[in-house]
């Protein structure tokens, strides 16, 4: 059974958070600053934020200078928030990779001993960590 909110000690968090983000709109940095907001109430005193951007398409042959504009545009519109990344990662995976490869990814990458873990995910994605199998996620 996961862990609430109110057992875990959140001083040292990385967020993660994977979409398109096709385009990044202000809404996405409303969300970001809300959740910062909202942790730091909650004691957190060293938070990342990581963004993994997810192919548009499946398609192999992406044009990649459309890849490098919507990883310059999400870099731009989120300049102003202090410790949060862009990671490429997810998106230059060859086929669609499931989120809790992603989530564990991500986490081999930017968390280190003691950090919590926090997930932004869609009512999409919902599915995908409910039904996460060992088996979709070993390499």
């Amino acid at each position: 059974m996961a862990e609430r909110s109110s057992d875990v000690d959140i001083s040292k968090l990385v967020l993660l958070a994977s979409g398109s983000f096709d385009p990044i709109t202000n809404y996405h940095i409303r969300i970001f600053e809300l959740v910062k907001h909202y942790f730091s109430l909650k004691g957190c005193v060293d938070g990342r934020a990581i963004i993994s951007l997810t192919p548009k398409t499946t398609n192999t042959n992406a044009d990649s200078s459309e890849t490098q504009d919507r990883i310059k545009m999400c870099e731009l519109a989120t300049s102003n928030i202090p410790n949060l990344v862009i990671d490429e990662w997810e998106y230059n995976q060859r086929c669609y990779t499931v989120l809790p490869k992603v989530i564990n990814k991500l986490a081999d990458k930017y968390c280190s001993t003691g950090d919590t873990i926090a997930v932004m995910v869609s009512e999409e994605q919902v599915t995908q960590i409910t039904q996460w199998p060992q088996n979709e996620v070993d390499d």
